[in-house]
């Protein structure tokens, strides 16, 4: 009689065991479906295209984990487009005058950088994410996803000149 109440007993138990682990997946779909479907609906508010304090911050956080990364406290590595090459940069300040909204998800802020002595003009790209998981838990945020440098070496390799609503980057290599 004791074996057979062991067997009812283990049956009983990896069946509850089986609706229980049914019933939380249910629930986790359902909760990754509901966050899913917040993710889709945020969008980019239409004040954070004008707040250059969060924007340097997000280049600034940029900075930080691309110069730890390498190793190289106080200076990122940027690829210069035009000698094919690794700079090593600090940045002096953010250009918040500089702002350049090239499409409906995408801003452009210039900041100033060193590199040794010189100075140079470097412009961040920052894309509107709203997969971005913020601190407060909410979606939607600024990253940087790409890094030009728009005056190296004493030379404008592009400028930015307005074409509607949005900007619109000009090389001005092609006009030196």
């Amino acid at each position: 009689m004791t074996t057979m109440r062991k067997k009812w007993h283990l049956t009983f138990s990896l069946a509850a065991l089986c609706l229980m682990s049914l019933f939380l997946g249910a629930c986790e779909n359902k909760g990754s479906q509901q966050t899913e479907n917040q993710i889709q609906e945020r969008e980019a508010p239409a004040e954070i295209w004008k707040d250059t304090e969060y924007m340097a911050r997000v280049i600034d956080q940029h900075f930080k984990e691309n110069s730890v990364k390498k190793g190289l406290p106080g200076v990122m590595p940027i690829k210069d487009q035009v000698t094919k090459s690794e700079r090593y940069m600090g940045i002096k300040k953010t250009l918040r005058d500089t702002l350049y909204r090239i499409n409906a998800d995408e801003i452009v802020m210039g900041t100033l950088m060193r590199e040794g002595g010189l100075e140079h003009v470097v412009d961040f790209k920052m894309i509107w994410d709203k997969k971005l998981v913020n601190q407060d838990s909410t979606y939607g945020g600024l990253k940087v996803n790409d890094v030009f440098i728009r005056h190296a070496d004493g030379k404008s390799r592009y400028r930015w000149e307005k074409a509607g609503e949005y900007w619109e980057r000009i090389n001005t290599q092609l006009e030196q």
